[in-house]
């Protein structure tokens, strides 16, 4: 006796021992570099390879404290947001004309002043240009390229890249809260305890709970259809939740 299989049935017996996949998330990468617009000293920053955006950016912040060349874009360019509308924060009108050293190799480059998250962006371009070799699981950038090995006195060096941009861990202004100080030493005046007024529950309700969130996340969230934006105390928060 023959038996034929049903290759439809034993494709289902397969798929139904697998794992389903679940979403995974891994930490970017970014690179230190140094930049300077000639009437400068060089400048350190940290930004993060970017081969999703079109072009390469330095956040106002930095354009201001540490450039001084700052020119008007013939024609101004608009942030498309990865949900698709325009940057809340406007159009970019200007550029800085700046030079960049990455692991000793010196270039010039024209970055756009934007308002960005991060120090400095680099885009698609640089990455065509130099189409440095990335080990992801290694957390290195070597440049290896035929352009490199042309142009580049970076040819044949490996750079780390890092998860953060920082070497500490970051948090936004907003959001960072100094340490308390713990132990006062002899020749030091204990500030006096202040009494904070204690927060009165109402039976069987969880306490108000807050989330801070990134600017990017929050203009994402301001873009969606039917949401309204209004402005609240903590205290008025409170006192809403506590009285609900």
């Amino acid at each position: 006796m023959t038996l034929k299989s049903d290759p439809g049935a034993l494709f289902g017996s397969h798929q139904a021992h697998q794992t389903e996949p679940e979403p995974e998330y891994a930490d970017l990468h970014f690179m230190d570099v140094e930049i300077m617009d000639g009437r400068q000293d060089w400048t350190a920053a940290r930004g993060p390879l970017d081969s999703g955006s079109q072009g390469s950016c330095v956040n106002k912040t930095l354009s201001t404290k540490a450039l001084t060349d700052h020119r008007e874009k013939t024609t101004p360019t608009t942030m498309i947001m990865a949900d698709g509308h325009d940057s809340p924060a406007g159009p970019i009108t200007q550029y800085n004309p700046v030079k960049m050293r990455i692991a000793g190799h010196e270039e010039p480059l024209a970055l756009d002043t934007a308002a960005l998250s991060h120090p400095i962006i680099l885009g698609m371009p640089w990455h065509k240009r130099h189409n440095p070799r990335i080990d992801y699981p290694g957390n290195t950038m070597t440049f290896d390229s035929e352009y490199c090995r042309i142009h580049c006195y970076h040819y044949g060096k490996t750079v780390p890249l890092h998860p953060k941009d920082s070497d500490a861990e970051t948090r936004h202004p907003e959001t960072q809260i100094p340490e308390p100080e713990t132990r006062h030493s002899e020749t030091q005046t204990p500030e006096p305890e202040i009494r904070r007024p204690e927060t009165r529950k109402s039976e069987g309700r969880e306490p108000l709970k807050v989330s801070l969130i990134g600017v990017n996340a929050f203009a994402f969230v301001c873009n969606q259809p039917g949401t309204e934006l209004y402005f609240m105390t903590m205290e008025e928060a409170n006192a809403t939740h506590l009285t609900s």
